[in-house]
């Protein structure tokens, strides 16, 4: 680790997920029932504990949509 390159890990300030972004509309509801969302966050818990520590805070964010995410959650974590 003493040659690790250190580098900032802080989330952006356009970042703003919100329960208040939860689908409303049907058409939304039906784009995210084909979503792999939680698949995604899955994967990310992978590299989390094998290869990315650092990226801990913003999963904590981003796993708190796991059952009610809309396409900016989606967005957010490709």
């Amino acid at each position: 680790m003493e040659k690790a390159k250190v580098i900032s890990t802080s989330l952006t300030t356009h970042l703003k997920l919100s329960v208040k972004q939860i689908p409303s509309n049907e058409v939304e509801k039906t784009y995210m029932g084909r979503v792999s969302y939680a698949y995604v966050v899955d994967n990310l818990i992978y590299a989390i504990v094998c290869i990315k520590p650092d990226i801990a805070r913003v999963f904590g964010i981003i796993s708190q949509f796991l059952s009610n995410s809309n396409r900016d959650h989606y967005n957010t974590i490709k």
